[in-house]
């Protein structure tokens, strides 16, 4: 996450939404982040 926010210390705020769905929140910047479901096409 430090690579994301472009610095060295990250101040996170995890949560879920309704359907489990993974959201991180980037106090500094002010962004919020989905972590998407990652599948394998084969």
């Amino acid at each position: 996450m430090s690579a994301l926010s472009g610095r060295g210390r990250v101040d996170l705020r995890i949560g879920f939404d309704h359907q489990n769905e993974l959201y991180i929140f980037e106090k500094n910047k002010g962004k919020i982040y989905r972590i998407a479901k990652v599948t394998k096409r084969l």
